[in-house]
């Protein structure tokens, strides 16, 4: 047995070295408003959502024996439409009409097309921030947004059940407000437990700090718990974060402190680390991955314009700190991770180009790819047979772009995950 996964080991961290990205596709018909949120499933199919400046919502599908699908236009929207994929490869859609206010979602299953639009919540204050979870095969969603009422926005969200939206919850009232300008993330476990992670301005005390408020099957909420980084090491008011969980149950927060730094907590066995310094240089922004083998990672952009990586198992808690770029004027770091260990990250660099780097069990290729020109770097996501996409948008026409990895590694990783391709059985090429 060792004989035959040495060599295909072996063969794996070669391909790591040079990963080969299929020619820029054009996704969109249209130039897009610097919004674009990209999901890929377990089995490499992706999807993307946008808005243009015609003011209507776009999504295209690409199927992972495919080519992008011609866009669907979902009507007038407001910007940051958002979407998610489930185990099952079902996408749901959300974003906020543009004369309405209402937060409305749409539905795909898995080989099928886009359902009729529906509301989850209708006219009222104005809304923005649409964030949506999902999970299983089409079992729960959790979504999230901001009612921009007075005096403050305030957090509010809904539950799916199958397909069923429920009645709308006002998740933070008034006694805790956010800013518009810091989106609350959503994420739900298999089990229907949802956790939300939100800047929070505690009304009573005053203080600003990054929440998680968590939410059962059985619909309670907790209270906000501070993640505690205010103060300190910190300075105070932080801003920009980012969160995410897998399916264990796992999770990680990245924070850009009101200092500039970059701190970070580990969600595991049901405990939240005390809030950490991982980097102590200045820096611009932050975004984070975690895998199921037990690491977390963030990447950044320094204010002197490198990016770097941070990854630390989940216990001990130890960040090492990679540097990806090289030179100046580097920014709009992006970052996903599989659940199996692989690993995608792009970013902008000084000359206006967006470059990626992929990598597995914690080791990225030495030298990153050029995906062409732009200065708005999107998204990144990878799945667990080694497909990895990217999107920007063109510098020349505005449009949205996309690239895919011809990755042999995914059928490697099948070959070692024979099991879980028997289970898939006709979703893979």
């Amino acid at each position: 047995m060792k004989r035959i996964i040495l060599p295909l080991l072996a063969l794996i961290s070669i391909v790591v070295e040079a990963a080969n990205w299929e020619p820029t596709m054009v996704v969109s018909t249209g130039i897009e408003t610097g919004d674009a949120t990209l999901v890929c499933d377990d089995f490499g199919n992706a999807a993307i959502i946008w808005r243009e400046t015609d003011g209507n919502i776009y999504s295209s599908y690409r199927p992972v024996n495919g080519v992008w699908e011609t866009p669907t236009n979902f009507g007038p929207g407001n910007n940051s439409p958002h979407i998610c994929v489930d185990e099952g490869g079902n996408l749901t859609a959300i974003w906020i009409t543009d004369f309405s206010r209402d937060v409305v979602s749409a539905y795909r299953p898995f080989g099928g097309s886009w359902q009729p639009i529906v509301v989850i919540d209708g006219f009222g204050e104005a809304r923005t921030s649409p964030r949506v979870s999902c999970v299983g095969n089409s079992t729960y969603s959790m979504a999230t947004w901001l009612e921009v009422g007075f005096p403050e926005p305030i957090l509010e969200g809904a539950f799916r059940t199958g397909l069923v939206w429920s009645v709308v919850d006002e998740i933070t009232d008034n006694t805790f407000f956010s800013a518009n300008s810091f989106i609350p993330v959503p994420k739900i476990l298999p089990n229907g437990t949802a956790r939300i992670v939100a800047n929070l301005e505690d009304i009573s005390t005053g203080i600003t700090d990054i929440y998680v408020i968590t939410r059962s099957l059985g619909g309670t909420y907790s209270a906000p718990m501070p993640l505690g980084f205010t103060g300190g090491p910190f300075g105070t008011d932080p801003s920009l974060f980012d969160f995410e969980l897998n399916s264990l149950d796992q999770g990680v927060v990245g924070v850009l402190a009101g200092n500039g730094s970059i701190g970070g907590t580990i969600l595991n066995g049901g405990t939240w680390s005390p809030a950490g310094i991982i980097t102590s240089t200045m820096s611009t922004a932050v975004e984070v991955a975690i895998d199921e083998q037990s690491r977390a990672r963030a990447i950044w952009s320094t204010a002197a314009g490198t990016i770097e990586v941070g990854t630390t198992p989940l216990t001990p808690i130890s960040w090492s700190i990679e540097t990806l770029s090289t030179g100046g004027g580097n920014t709009i770091p992006r970052i996903d991770a599989s659940s199996n260990g692989a690993v995608v990250a792009s970013w902008i660099s000084g000359a206006s180009e967006v470059l990626a780097k992929v990598g597995f069990n914690g080791t990225f290729e030495p030298t990153p790819t050029n995906l062409g020109s732009s200065t708005s770097n999107q998204d990144v996501c990878v799945s667990n047979g080694g497909i990895t996409y990217a999107t920007w948008i063109n510098s020349g026409t505005g449009f949205v772009d996309a690239s895919r990895t011809i990755d042999v590694s995914g059928n490697i990783l099948r070959l070692l995950g024979k099991k879980r391709l028997i289970y898939q059985k006709g979703l893979y090429p």
